[in-house]
């Protein structure tokens, strides 16, 4: 199993509607290709952990890294893991900025942190924030 964490910004920023058609057809193409992971996003900003074979895991991301609407891609960690964080899962998806995200226990830590390199240059604190929201989805 092999695990990819990066951050990026939308630009121009994405609608939620754009959001939510990217989710859907990225659900579609995970599924296909054996991926799974969560997308996170707060105000143009996004967190992105991808989770499968490597090679479909790479292929992804460098079409990811191609895609002119993500910019500042930055890579928090990448490598093998044990097992899958979101098993079949092809893609969660959270909005950082919605009331209902107040809702998940220990968010709060999180509330008045925006999705930048800058924020996540210690990857134990993004492995915190997606673990808030592996445990709500096993939960």
């Amino acid at each position: 199993m092999y695990q990819l964490v990066y951050l990026s910004r939308a630009v121009p920023p994405l609608t939620s509607a754009q959001i939510l058609d990217l989710v859907v057809c990225s659900r579609e193409h995970n599924q296909r290709h054996h991926l799974t992971g969560i997308l996170l996003s707060k105000a143009g900003q996004f967190m992105h952990l991808l989770e499968g074979d490597r090679p479909d895991v790479e292929a992804l991301f460098e079409r990811i890294e191609r895609d002119p609407r993500h910019r500042e891609v930055t890579v928090l960690h990448q490598g093998s893991a044990e097992g899958r964080q979101f098993p079949g899962c092809p893609l969660g998806f959270q909005d950082l900025g919605s009331a209902a995200v107040l809702a998940v226990p220990g968010f709060g830590a999180f509330l008045n942190t925006s999705l930048s390199a800058d924020e996540f240059r210690d990857f134990s604190k993004a492995q915190k924030l997606l673990l808030l929201f592996q445990r709500r989805r096993s939960s």
